[in-house]
C-alpha cells in the first residue's frame, strides 16, 4: 500500500501476484513529477516493475491509462480504480485491462489501441474519439460525440463497443470502422433492467461516417428514421447474428443480467418481458455511403 506521501515504491518480489493499493488522495489531476501527480506515479511504479494496481479514492486525477506506463505494448497491466477518475480515462491504451467502478468523464478510450476498458457507470463527451481498436464496455450512457474520427485499424485488436445504455448526438460523427452495441437500457430504483425512451437518445448519428456498424436493442421500433438520416437500416444475415449475439450476451452478462435458454433460445427480461435473443428485437444501422454526410455536421 502506498500514498503520495510514501514516494517511490519498492519494485514487487512477484510482479504477477502482487497488488500495489494506491491511495490517490492528495495527488494533482495532472504533471509530470511522480511526487505530485498519479498518472507519472504510476509510470514510475511500472518500471519499477509494478504490474498490477487498485486506485482508491480517486479524484478527478486525469489519464489514468496504461499509456503512460512503459514505451510500447503493456498487455500485462491490470488497473481497478475506485471513486471519479479525471478526463482522458484509458485514453491511448497500449493494451491491459482498467476497469472503472463507478462514473467517468470526457475523453474517455481517446485514441485507444487495443486493451480492455469497463467502466461500470456512465462516460462523458468525446467518448473513444479517434481510437483505432479495442474493447471498452460502458454500463451506463455516454454524451455527445462519442468514437468520433475512429476507425478499425487491421493492425489493431477490433474495435469493439458494448454500451448498455445509449448516446446522444453526432454519434459515429466520421467514423470509420468497428462495431458497437448499444442496448437503451438501465436499471430502476428496484434494480429492475427497463428500456429507455429510445434506444439512441439524439440525432446525426453517423453523420460523415464511412464504415462501421451500430445495432440497437429496439423490441418497440423506438428507432427514428430522422435520428439516422445518414445511414440506413440494414438486414442481419444469418452469419451475422451469431458475432452481435456475442457482444449482446457479454455486455448484458457483465451488468449482472440473467440470460435463461429454453429450446436453444437464449433470453432476458426488461420491462417484466422476456425478450428472446433474436434479430427481430435488434436493428442493425450502418452508414449510407453519400457523399453529403459533413452536411449533418
Amino acid at each position: 500500500r502506498t500514498d503520495i506521501k510514501s514516494g517511490a515504491v519498492a519494485a514487487p518480489a512477484h510482479p504477477q501476484q502482487q497488488t500495489l493499493l494506491v491511495d490517490a488522495r492528495g495527488f494533482e489531476p495532472e504533471g509530470i513529477d511522480p511526487k505530485l501527480a498519479l498518472a507519472a506515479f504510476l509510470r514510475q511504479a511500472y518500471e519499477s516493475g509494478w504490474r498490477r494496481f487498485i486506485l482508491y479514492r480517486v479524484n478527478g486525477q486525469r489519464l489514468i491509462s496504461t499509456a503512460v506506463m512503459g514505451r510500447s505494448d503493456t498487455d500485462d497491466v491490470e488497473i481497478d480504480v475506485y471513486g471519479t477518475p479525471g478526463e482522458y480515462f484509458g485514453a491511448f491504451m497500449q493494451g491491459g485491462t482498467i476497469r472503472c467502478h463507478g462514473n467517468a468523464q470526457n475523453f474517455t478510450a481517446m485514441g485507444m489501441h487495443h486493451g480492455n476498458l469497463y467502466i461500470y457507470g456512465n462516460a462523458g463527451k468525446v467518448c473513444g474519439y479517434a481510437s483505432k481498436g479495442g474493447s471498452v464496455f460502458i454500463l451506463g450512457d455516454i454524451v455527445d460525440r462519442g468514437w468520433t474520427n475512429s476507425v478499425n485499424d487491421p493492425r489493431c485488436q477490433d474495435l469493439k463497443v458494448h454500451i448498455l445504455g445509449s448516446a446522444s448526438k453526432y454519434c459515429g460523427e466520421s467514423l470509420m470502422g468497428g462495431d458497437f452495441f448499444f442496448g437503451g437500457l438501465y436499471f430502476d430504483k428496484q434494480g429492475q433492467l427497463r428500456t429507455q425512451a429510445r434506444p439512441y437518445r439524439g440525432t446525426k448519428l453517423l453523420g460523415g461516417a464511412s464504415r462501421g456498424n451500430m445495432l440497437f436493442f429496439d423490441p418497440y421500433h423506438r428507432l427514428d428514421p430522422h435520428q439516422y438520416t445518414h445511414g440506413k437500416l440494414t438486414e442481419m444475415t444469418a452469419d451475422d447474428w451469431p458475432k452481435w449475439q456475442t457482444m449482446v450476451e457479454a455486455t448484458l452478462m457483465l451488468a449482472g443480467v440473467v440470460i435463461d435458454e429454453e429450446n436453444g433460445i437464449r433470453s432476458f427480461i426488461a420491462d417484466g418481458k422476456t425478450f428472446p435473443l433474436t434479430p427481430e428485437h435488434f436493428r442493425l444501422i450502418v452508414p449510407s455511403g453519400g457523399l453529403k454526410g459533413y452536411e449533418s455536421h
